[in-house]
């Protein structure tokens, strides 16, 4: 069976408490009951194994409880992704995976995101071939029962709030996955974000009209995913998509158009595209959005180029110059343009990344020999 034990979150608080105990108190029974001489080794190691999980589980929530008082949100979730990193490694590469269910299922249950915690508490008692020690079933299926009549009297607010505290967590824990390990992690913000985000299906069909209209062909990897974790997984695969810190939002690296939104029908559509796709990106996205489960919608080659002919011009940002400021009527409100001229795109897109725009109907231009590229509330793009 292949492990799903990444699909896990949490704010930790007393409940998960009480429901470790109750597993490591039946576990602890068992063990003096049950001192069976002929037992196999590898079973007497499996269960060892499972306890030490448990107690590093147990040391986590206490850590995570003694800091809770005054910490922000995104305190208590960055505290609870470095703390939890190493235990949720484990968890993946563990092949008796039934114990790593049950563990993330109660994980999920302290955030009352039922929805997972109900998904792992099944996965406990479904896996047939590396499943529960007997001691394990019966607190499962309590907390399978418990949670089941849970997701009933819980709020539709509460459902939200608890589905946005998981895609935060599962943000951090990606960007801790996808690292290099042994290695200091780079970390990225909002204000790193050199690209243009797709992540509504609004945005997409703009882009896609607006296309044919200026008939700018760009090329573009498009893949249709079944759910929104693996069309996620796939951009986080590529070298220029990485997480904000700030925002938990994805950002791209390169001026790209990049993210993934969700269609009418519920299946989700992945996108990158631009002028500055490169083959070897191109090629990259392509093999992720493949291996992660994608569908092929369809993509548009870009040329490919002789990496010793690339541009290898120093970047100079505080060449780009100011030249004027406009005011245009779009429907019927002022939008502002500043319009600056550069002398490459290089600098002109290290000068964009320098000055973010938050406000909407407020547009950064600079012209250049290769273009003209912009910046607008939704990222730097090439017109």
């Amino acid at each position: 069976n292949q492990l799903v034990c990444k699909q896990c979150d949490a704010e930790l608080d007393g409940e998960v408490m009480q429901d470790f105990k109750i597993v490591t108190h039946i576990k602890e029974e068992q063990k003096e009951e049950t001192d069976d001489a002929e037992e196999s080794k590898k079973d007497e190691e499996g269960e060892l194994e499972d306890e030490d999980i448990m107690f590093e589980v147990l040391e986590l929530i206490e850590m995570i409880n003694e800091k809770q008082d005054g910490m922000s949100v995104n305190e208590k979730l960055q505290a609870l992704k470095k703390s939890s990193f190493n235990f949720l490694e484990r968890l993946e590469s563990k092949p008796s995976c039934g114990i790593a269910h049950l563990g993330l299922g109660l994980l999920a249950k302290t955030l009352n995101s039922w929805d997972d915690a109900i998904k792992e508490f099944e996965l406990a008692l479904k896996d047939d071939s590396h499943g529960l020690y007997p001691a394990f079933s019966e607190p499962a299926l309590l907390a399978l029962n418990d949670a089941r009549q849970e997701k009933k009297h819980s709020s539709m607010k509460e459902a939200i709030d608890a589905q946005i505290k998981y895609k935060l967590f599962k943000m951090a824990y990606d960007k801790e996955k996808h690292s290099n390990k042994g290695q200091d992690l780079e970390s990225f913000t909002e204000n790193d974000n050199m690209g243009t985000r797709q992540d509504t299906m609004d945005q997409a069909v703009t882009y896609w009209m607006a296309r044919n209209i200026n008939q700018k062909f760009r090329p573009y990897v498009l893949y249709v995913f079944d759910e929104e974790s693996n069309a996620r997984e796939a951009l986080l695969e590529l070298d220029c998509i990485h997480i904000a810190e700030d925002t938990g939002n994805l950002i791209c690296t390169e001026t790209l158009i990049f993210g993934y939104y969700r269609r009418d029908d519920g299946k989700y559509e992945a996108i990158v595209c631009g002028d500055d796709l490169t083959h070897e990106l191109w090629s990259a996205a392509k093999d992720s959005f493949a291996k992660h489960g994608g569908q092929r919608k369809n993509d548009q080659e870009p040329e490919k180029h002789d990496s010793a002919t690339l541009d290898t011009k120093k970047v100079e940002p505080d060449k780009v110059t100011f030249v004027r400021e406009y005011t245009q009527q779009v429907l019927e409100n002022d939008a502002i343009y500043r319009i600056y001229k550069g002398p490459d795109a290089a600098s002109a897109k290290a000068f964009l990344q320098q000055n973010p725009v938050t406000r909407k109907l407020y547009y950064i231009v600079v012209e250049t020999p290769e273009g003209n590229y912009c910046r607008d509330i939704d990222g730097i793009y090439k017109e």
